[in-house]
C-alpha cells in the first residue's frame, strides 16, 4: 500500500505519482481516488483479477454491478445506447455527480462487471479521475467502501475499511459533497431514479 497525495479534491498528482498510477491500473492494481462526491475504488473493468479482488474487498455480491468512470461524451457513446434524454442529462450535469444506467452496445462488453445488458456510466468533476480515463482507459468507479458500509467521504475512511489489500492511495481532502452520486436508469428511454444522492429528485425529474 502506497499514499500519495492532492493538494485538493479538485486537483490532480504531480506527473511521476500519475504514471506510477496509470502503471498500477494497466497491471490489474487496485487504486483509491478521490471524486466530488466519495471516495472511488479504481481498478480494469476488463481485467478478471482486479475485478474480482474489488468485489472480495468490499464483499460486494457478485450481482451487483460496478459502474464505471470515462473521460468523455464520446466516450460513453462507444459503450452504450443513448438517445436525445441521455444526451441532455449529460449536458446538464456532467462531469458531476450523475451516474447514468444505460444499454451496452453490446452483451459482452465488460461482461466481468456487468453480466447483463446494462452499466452505470459517470464522469466524475475530479480532473485525476477524467485524466485516468482519458489515459488509461474506463475504470471502476465504486465507493472505497466495504458493502454497506460507512460512505468514505476521506482516505482514512478507506483506508479504514479496506486497509492494506489496496495498492495505492490518493489522498485529495475531505470530499465537497460527502454523498453518493444520483443514479439514474435511462436504459428504457425514461427517468427511473434507482438511487438519490448529490442531485436532488426533483432537478432529475424535470427532465421527464
Amino acid at each position: 500500500m502506497k499514499l500519495l497525495r492532492c493538494k485538493k479534491p479538485e486537483d490532480t498528482l504531480a506527473d511521476e505519482d500519475f504514471e506510477l498510477v496509470r502503471l498500477a491500473l494497466e497491471e490489474g492494481k487496485l487504486v483509491v481516488f478521490p471524486t466530488e462526491t466519495l471516495y472511488g475504488l479504481g481498478g480494469d473493468p476488463e481485467n478478471g483479477s482486479a475485478v474480482e479482488r474489488i468485489y472480495g474487498l468490499k464483499g460486494r455480491p457478485r450481482n451487483d454491478p460496478l459502474p464505471i468512470a470515462v473521460s468523455t461524451w464520446e466516450d460513453v457513446e462507444r459503450i452504450a445506447e443513448v438517445g436525445e434524454l441521455a444526451r441532455t442529462l449529460f449536458d446538464e450535469f456532467l462531469p458531476g455527480p450523475l451516474t447514468l444506467v444505460l444499454k451496452k452496445r453490446r452483451a459482452m462488453s465488460f461482461k466481468l462487471i456487468s453480466g447483463g445488458d446494462t452499466i452505470g456510466i459517470r464522469i466524475p468533476f475530479q480532473p485525476l479521475v477524467v485524466e485516468l480515463a482519458e489515459e488509461f482507459g474506463p475504470i471502476t468507479a465504486t465507493s472505497a467502501n466495504l458493502h454497506g458500509g460507512e460512505n468514505p467521504t476521506s482516505v482514512e475512511g478507506a483506508i479504514d475499511q479496506l486497509g492494506s489489500k489496496v495498492d495505492y492511495y490518493v489522498d485529495g481532502g475531505k470530499a465537497p459533497l460527502g454523498v453518493p452520486s444520483t443514479i439514474v436508469d435511462l436504459s428504457q428511454n425514461e427517468i427511473r431514479i434507482l438511487r438519490v444522492g448529490a442531485i436532488p429528485r426533483e432537478r432529475i425529474e424535470s427532465y421527464g
